[in-house]
């Protein structure tokens, strides 16, 4: 990935943003008959809460020690944030469905982009951390700051994307007629073949 100069001052702004906190029940509200102009608000919505959240991430990165910012799958990490920061900072606001229908796109790029970021940043602190003491370097917070970013951020473009290919019993990602009980019950088998195979038990039915 290429780098892109960014202003840092411009980063700083973004990140000192709130963030909305992201519920299944905002998300259900929100998607419930998601009309052309619903739709429309919510690509506003989903620009401002990525690129903050990028933002955010991008001054962690930061602020990593100098032997983790230096390691070229850390490096990778941040400029793709960067650049994805860059394209949403830049993109024009949504204001009619055709745009949306543009961002959308957009997003599934970004999407389809980032799919390898988890295992980039960790080889990247598994490397640093055979230079220096992974106790020293104290990168858990991080990671899992990253991590927890990462999921929230891609449940956001992953609920847009959905909201706009309606499926029966849904509203974007979420089965309103789904059972947790018995989503449990479809992969109990599965997870007890994979504990008496690793572990030599299996926790009971």
């Amino acid at each position: 990935v290429g780098a892109i100069q960014l202003d840092d001052g411009l980063v700083q702004r973004w990140a000192e943003q709130p963030i909305d906190r992201l519920t299944i029940t905002r998300m259900l509200a929100s998607g419930e008959n998601a009309t052309a102009e619903k739709l429309v608000v919510i690509a506003q919505h989903v620009q401002k809460e990525l690129t903050v959240r990028l933002a955010r991430r991008l001054l962690d990165l930061q602020t990593l020690p100098y032997v983790v910012v230096i390691n070229p799958n850390i490096q990778r990490v941040f400029a793709l944030y960067e650049k994805a920061f860059a394209t949403l900072v830049n993109y024009p606001k949504v204001v009619n469905i055709s745009q949306d229908w543009e961002f959308v796109e957009l997003v599934k790029t970004l999407v389809a982009e980032g799919v390898e970021v988890v295992p980039w940043l960790a080889k990247g602190v598994k490397e640093a951390s055979r230079k220096v003491p992974a106790s020293q370097l104290n990168l858990n917070r991080f990671v899992s700051d990253m991590i927890m970013s990462r999921i929230s951020r891609r449940v956001i473009a992953e609920q847009f994307i959905a909201l706009h290919e309606q499926r029966e019993g849904y509203i974007g990602v979420i089965c309103r007629e789904m059972s947790p009980a018995a989503a449990v019950r479809r992969v109990a088998p599965e997870a007890q073949a994979v504990c008496q195979q690793a572990y030599g038990v299996q926790p009971p039915e």
